[in-house]
């Protein structure tokens, strides 16, 4: 086990017809009068002629809000957008910090965004506010009476970019962990027409909608079980609605390393790179694992054991070791 995890560090799942036990005692949904629908028109909108210079600089009028140019994407061509939000007790500025490097590496915009409430995004904080008052029904709760005020915000900063900058409006993906990918299950899955990308990581709160085609790479770490079970969940169910899924599980915990983000925008990369391929398939000489839930309760203790190493020994098995390989899920 511990030389299979070691040189397992990222596990992508192809999912074929079985998967594991999914439920969850308490599911939240949303009703379609509260999905949050953004105003900004990517092929309208998208009317910057040229990015003038590169760096890091504060978005006028938008507290909190930063735009990353990197040096590849100066001038006149049409570059992606990445839009980032950030996870519980985290800043757009924090973000920006931490992940500018990856826009530098591939050549894309990076927008980071700050939550009006510092370090939580509205609707988490709506729910945790009002849950024991929230309607229950079979689907889950529904928070009746939301106002999405980062919405309005974020919504306002997608067009300025789209208007000051030379933008893809084909390629604008977005990008959140923890908090950030629940609320970019909340905001991506109403908008589908404004994201060809959506990338929930660590998303805590699966949330509901519907739209056209757009591809998802959903996310989650060996060292957190139930985000896993989520994370098959609902690569089940966006592959039924017929939108292509990537579903990875690292070997981490509820943290965001730029190592294990790197996939993410590797997998950005190279699925614009070719928009015909709308599916994710596995190579010729797929894995011989099948990952069960006994497997799954396995590999979590290992990496609780894992975890508790320095950060020296851990930090250089992720970065020597660090590969991709494709499992199958198996039934209970």
């Amino acid at each position: 086990m511990v030389n299979f995890a070691l040189t397992c560090i990222s596990l992508f799942i192809s999912i074929d017809g079985s998967c594991l036990d999914t439920h969850y005692d308490e599911t939240i949904a949303f009703d379609s009068i509260v999905y949050p629908r953004l105003t900004v028109n990517p092929k309208k909108d998208a009317t910057g002629k040229e990015n003038k210079s590169a760096g890091t600089t504060k978005l006028d009028g938008l507290s909190g809000y930063y735009i990353h140019v990197p040096e590849q994407a100066v001038g006149k061509t049409r570059v992606p957008l990445v839009l980032m939000l950030h996870g519980g007790g985290r800043n757009g500025s924090a973000e920006m910090s931490k992940f500018s490097v990856l826009a530098d590496k591939y050549g894309f915009i990076l927008l980071t965004a700050s939550s009006m409430t510092p370090g939580r995004w509205d609707v988490i904080t709506h729910i945790a506010s009002r849950r024991s008052s929230l309607q229950s029904t079979e689907e889950g709760i529904k928070p009746y009476g939301f106002k999405p005020q980062d919405v309005t915000r974020l919504d306002s900063a997608l067009r300025y970019v789209l208007k000051n900058q030379v933008i893809d409006p084909a390629r604008i993906a977005l990008v959140g962990l923890s908090d950030g990918g629940s609320y970019s299950f909340f905001l991506g899955r109403s908008n589908l027409d404004v994201f060809s990308r959506v990338a929930p990581l660590s998303g805590l709160i699966p949330l509901y909608g519907e739209g056209p085609s757009t591809q998802f790479f959903i996310s989650g770490g060996l060292g957190e079980r139930d985000i896993i079970k989520q994370v098959i969940r609902m690569a089940a169910i966006f592959r039924a609605e017929g939108h292509a899924v990537k579903t990875q599980v690292g070997l981490r915990g509820h943290v965001d390393h730029v190592v294990d983000e790197d996939f993410v925008w590797e997998w950005l990369a190279s699925s614009w790179k070719d928009p015909k391929v709308t599916s994710v398939t596995p190579p010729a000489k797929d894995s011989s694992v099948l990952l069960t839930t006994d497997a799954l309760e396995k590999l979590t203790n290992f990496w609780n054991e894992f975890f508790q190493l320095p950060d020296t020994i851990r930090n250089k098995s992720r970065m020597n070791y660090q590969r991709e390989i494709w499992v199958r899920v198996g039934a209970e």
